[in-house]
């Protein structure tokens, strides 16, 4: 005799699943549904199961129906305006879903119980400890998944490629756009650009750069830029970061720099480039800290 099943715990078991589903969602889409929508529409998803157990809704478990039920808990629940809109909720939502429910049947599967499919839907005794424990590891891997990708394509959109004219020198660099930097130069109240100081090399006369290149300290490169040809463009710059209270940067003023962003170049003249030792991305992927109003 095949177990029984109540379609009063089944709906509520769909309820707190499709509710948990649509609020983490929230949470990764930081959109700001309200939770009595979101509840609604999780009961609307957790009464479809009843379907399955009629013979003559069958049609109700076809693909487009499932999907279709998908779409309309997501515009219940959050009610999007633009259709790209749409199209990003419902992408995250089944990369959550699938996540979720991969998790929660390999921890199933770990413990060698039965599993019942019934039209297309899982019918079994899945007690809530293993849906805890499976929502809780999708959860992890949802928020370090999209945290990533967030922080990777937050950082990619925000990159420009940057030439910088020194007299006959030139010397091409990557900049991080920073609405961080704030730093300015304390007697023109020009914004500052800080760059790797061995990305900008090309712009240093010859006898510095053995210097640059010979990883002297901070302070013996400062007095050598000094002191070189380069004297009347230069500019010290205050500034402090963790561990650093008084900290000072030397920096050149060059003549000019060519932002690249967006199939468009902005000219910015005289660019005060403040000079740091160590790089300034761990991975390589920019050399420089750029202003916002650089873009304008």
């Amino acid at each position: 005799m095949g177990d029984v099943v109540y379609i009063d715990v089944l709906v509520l078991e769909n309820f707190f699943m499709n509710f948990l589903l649509l609020y983490i969602l929230k949470r990764i889409c930081k959109h700001n549904a309200n939770i009595w929508k979101i509840a609604i529409a999780a009961l609307i998803g957790a009464l479809y199961i009843i379907f399955i157990f009629s013979p003559d809704f069958n049609f109700m478990y076809t693909l487009l129906m499932k999907f279709m039920m998908s779409l309309i808990m997501i515009v219940i629940a959050f009610t999007p305006n633009k259709i790209k809109d749409l199209i990003r909720i419902v992408i995250l939502f089944y990369i959550e879903a699938f996540i979720t429910g991969g998790s929660i049947l390999a921890i199933f599967y770990l413990t060698r119980n039965e599993i019942n499919i019934t039209g297309g839907a899982i019918i079994t005794n899945l007690s809530s400890g293993y849906m805890i424990a499976g929502i809780l590891i999708a959860i992890l891997f949802v928020k370090l998944g999209f945290d990533y990708f967030e922080n990777h394509y937050r950082t990619e959109g925000n990159k420009v490629d940057m030439q910088i004219v020194l007299e006959d020198k030139k010397c091409s660099i990557t900049a991080l756009i920073d609405t961080g930097n704030t730093l300015k130069d304390p007697v023109s109240n020009v914004p500052v650009i800080v760059a790797y100081l061995k990305s900008v090399l090309e712009l240093f006369p010859e006898e510095l750069k053995e210097y640059i290149l010979k990883d002297y300290n901070y302070e013996t490169l400062t007095q050598k830029i000094i002191s070189s040809s380069l004297k009347s463009r230069i500019r010290i710059i205050p500034f402090r970061a963790l561990g650093t209270e008084n900290g000072i940067l030397i920096a050149i003023r060059a003549d000019m720099a060519v932002v690249k962003y967006k199939n468009k170049n902005n000219i910015v003249f005289e660019p005060i480039i403040a000079l740091y030792d160590k790089p300034i991305s761990v991975d390589g992927d920019y050399e420089a800290l750029a202003y916002p109003e650089i873009l304008k």
